[in-house]
């Protein structure tokens, strides 16, 4: 015979009977209700393997529930997917080539007129990474520097004369 848990007491068990009459036998909840009252049953361990979860997993709902209800056990939402589409991202391509040197705040103010969609930087940033492009820029060069006597650096130094010889 399987040990109760001390986790879980009988007020609380009941508490998700009843609650599960109220749901109904269907849905994630009920599932998680069903779990919960069988726990105090039948214990944990036993329970977490017909239903084929964690021990922890069961621990989390158990605590939930006492935590915070029914609303606590609902399944959490989904992250929402990208809403540029193919035909857009073969838009955006274009003015991508056209446009070789467009920023990212360029880009996305272009997104948010034509296609009056709105995205974060970093959104816009994987996007440019996704259609194959990169955001590469040379190194900042001084106002006052000379370009000539950077190139007669290059001719006299000696790291140079070795790859010529």
């Amino acid at each position: 015979m399987s040990r109760t848990s001390k986790l879980i007491t009988d007020e609380v068990a009941e508490l998700a009977e009843r609650s599960l009459k109220e749901l109904g036998k269907a849905g994630a909840i009920a599932r998680k209700l069903q779990a919960i009252s069988s726990a105090n049953k039948h214990g944990i361990k036993k329970v977490s393997e017909v239903y084929n979860i964690s021990r922890t997993t069961l621990t989390a709902w158990i605590n939930n529930f006492k935590d915070g209800s029914l609303i606590a056990l609902s399944p959490k939402a989904k992250k929402p997917r990208s809403p540029i589409t193919a035909e857009h991202r073969v838009i955006i391509k274009e003015w991508l080539e056209q446009e070789g040197r467009m920023t990212i705040e360029a880009l996305r103010a272009k997104i948010e007129g034509f296609f009056n969609i709105k995205l974060k930087k970093s959104a816009v940033h994987n996007l440019i990474h996704s259609l194959g492009f990169s955001y590469i820029t040379p190194r900042p060069k001084h106002y006052k520097q000379d370009s000539s006597k950077h190139e007669e650096f290059k001719k006299k130094s000696s790291r140079a004369n070795q790859i010529q010889s």
